[in-house]
Formats: structure tokens, sequence, C-alpha cells
């Protein structure tokens, strides 16, 4: 990396240290949440953006093999999926001063479920069940609280994320056995109604090659383009997506690994910047993340690197202010701090941290910010 370039993406740190000590502009905390499956429980890390360095501050017992988590809008809430029986969700509080959490309520969910979303007006909760082929729908009450009744909807083989659409029109489903992204009109009822939430489109969004089982997808800033990760082929696709129709169209496809690569494909994660600058896709066999540079125009991608990363990264996240990038692997047991460059969107290692075991999943917020 170019001395000019060092220069701008270690600078930055140092001028937000300055902007708080003169009380112009203080950046509250930005909290890691780590979910781990064996050791069933989760680590609540702060990032110390200033000196680049995560800490632990607290290990949050779950009682169960927690997998996925999600955030409700107003970043006050933490929903976590425990996949060993009985299977539930347990809503946990996220304590607005220090990021701590504490267990709020819990609910039963219809199944063993790889993936949780909520909506963009927290309204509902969206779970996929990859083992038991189906999708449900749980109504969330004026505190966040999940209803024990559900719409449940039979899918076709392994879906592994559902995911809605910001402005509350569609929810998509990657269909991994059947090769296939799915998608549903999405109606919100009346009085919190669970019923009739989510209509099946007439056709499926894309149909993938056999083989290639569609794992994870996330959508463009301003939601036109779909990519969506492949779980046994390591390709990552570019959607173009219909904003009226929610159908989509594929424009290009990128292979994480090189063509002559000997280990066998097993991607897993993938995220976007927010302001939709770059794309990030995590590869476990080879323990690598990839890096993309978007072009907003026309939504394609190009390549920018591949970096070494913790072993076996079934999970990551980025920062809500785009500067930051943490992987956990599955068999290290550990998590890596990378910074990303604005520019360039390279990966610069900072600090690593030991987690609990079998860390598969990654949660990122950011507490409120002051202003002078």
């Amino acid at each position: 990396m170019p001395a000019f370039n060092l220069l701008r993406f270690w600078i930055q740190p140092l001028i937000l240290l300055v902007m708080g000590m003169t009380g112009v502009w203080c950046n509250a905390a930005t909290i890691i949440y780590v979910a781990n499956t064996d050791s069933q429980d989760i680590s609540v890390f702060q990032l110390d953006e200033v000196n680049q360095k995560t800490k632990l501050l607290q290990t949050f017992p779950v009682g169960g093999a927690i997998m996925p988590m999600a955030l409700s809008p107003d970043k006050q809430r933490l929903y976590a999926a425990i996949r060993s029986e009985p299977y539930r969700v347990l809503v946990l509080a996220i304590d607005p001063a220090i990021g701590t959490l504490s267990e709020k309520s819990s609910a039963p969910l219809v199944d063993n479920m790889a993936n949780i979303a909520i909506d963009s007006r927290g309204r509902y909760l969206f779970s996929a069940s990859y083992s038991g082929n189906k999708i449900s729908v749980q109504t969330l009450d004026k505190n966040g609280l999940p209803s024990k009744a559900a719409q449940i909807i039979n899918t076709g083989a392994h879906p592994h994320q559902i995911t809605p659409t910001t402005d509350n029109q569609f929810v998509y489903v990657s269909v991994l056995g059947d090769n296939r992204l799915d998608y549903f009109r999405y109606k919100p009822a009346h009085k919190h109604s669970s019923k009739n939430i989510l209509k099946p489109a007439s056709e499926v969004a894309a149909v993938l090659p056999a083989g290639s089982g569609p794992r994870h997808f996330v959508f463009s800033a301003d939601e036109q383009f779909v990519y969506l990760l492949d779980e046994l082929s390591a390709n990552l696709h570019v959607l173009k997506r219909d904003t009226k129709t929610g159908a989509t169209t594929l424009l290009e496809s990128h292979g994480l690994l090189q063509a002559d690569a000997q280990q066998k494909p097993w991607a897993a994660d993938i995220h976007i910047t927010p302001k939709g600058d770059f794309l990030y896709a995590s590869e476990r066999n080879s323990s690598s993340l990839s890096g993309f540079k978007i072009n907003k125009t026309d939504g394609r991608l190009a390549p920018i690197g591949q970096w070494d990363t913790e072993q076996q990264p079934r999970a990551f996240a980025i920062s809500p202010d785009g500067r930051f990038l943490a992987a956990v692997g599955q068999k290290s047991h550990s998590m890596t701090l990378y910074g990303i460059h604005p520019d360039t969107g390279e990966l610069q290692a900072l600090n690593r941290q030991v987690t609990g075991i079998n860390p598969g999943w990654v949660e990122m917020v950011s507490l409120q910010t002051q202003q002078n």
C-alpha cells in the first residue's frame, strides 16, 4: 500500500481523538456481539476506535446452541435464535450506555432456525428453517416481544436466509437445496395479525445452476441489486432487481476460489459496507475473505483482494460506519478486527481476540453519538 494511503488509513483515528477531547464531537462505542454455538453464550466486545482494539465486556450465557441473531431497527434489542431444543428466540435488551445484554423475554420458534430477520418497522420476526424446509412469521408487540402464533409456509429444500426489503414490499428467501432465490409479497396486516403476511410470488426470483447452493445474500444500498453467494460453488452472483415487481435478472458472477484451487468450495457469509462502496464474502475451506468494489451505477463488482483470516470463517460483520470488519473462526475460536481502507477497500488486520467456542454469528451496533 502506498505511503500516502497508509497515512490516510491511520490518521482518521487521531482526528477522532482530537475532536472528542475538544468536545466538538464524541463518538460513542461500537459494540460487537458474537454468538458462540458450542459454549452457548454471546461474547460482547467494545471496539475502541481510537486505539483500534477490542475489549471483552461481557460473556452472556444463553442456555442452548445459539447461532443466528438480529438487531431491532432502533438497536435497543438483540434477538438470538437457539437451535437446540426447545427451539426459541431470546429477546435481549441492549444497555444504551455500554452495550451489555440482559434478557427481556423468550418465545418459541416453530423449528430449528438457520436465519432470523426483523422488518424495518420492527413489527415482524421472520425465520427460516434449513432442516425443516419452512419459513415462519411472528408478530412483535410494541415492546418488541414476539407472539407464539406464527404464519408458517413450506418451502423447497433447505431455506437458508430470509430477509425483507426496507420498503416492506418483499421478503426474499435463499433455497439452498433447490438452487434458487424465492420471493414473497409482504403486506403488513392490521392489528399485528400474523395471517397472510407473506404471499408467494408467481415465479422464483432467480434460478442457479445445479449444485450451486445459494446461501446468503445482501442488497445494494439502494436495493436495486442483490448479491447472492453460493455455498457449494463459492460463486458470487450480481442480480439486477426490479423494485416494483421484485423479480431479478442475472448480470454477472464471480468465483471466490481460483479454478485450480485444491479445496472443495464452502462459502459462508456476505456483507456490504453501509454506503454501498465495498462488498466482502467469506470462504470456509480456504479460511479467506474476498473483497470487491461496487460500481454504484450498474451494480457490477471489481475484485480488490483476498485475505487470510480466522480458521473456517462462517461469519463476519461490518461496523455501522463502514470503517471496520470483524471476522470469527469456527475452528480458531477467535475474532480478528480489520480496518477497511476508505478508498481502496483493502483490509488491514488490527487486533485479535479469543471468543467462545465455535463462534458462528456476528452483529455490530454503534451506541448513540454526542455532538457539541
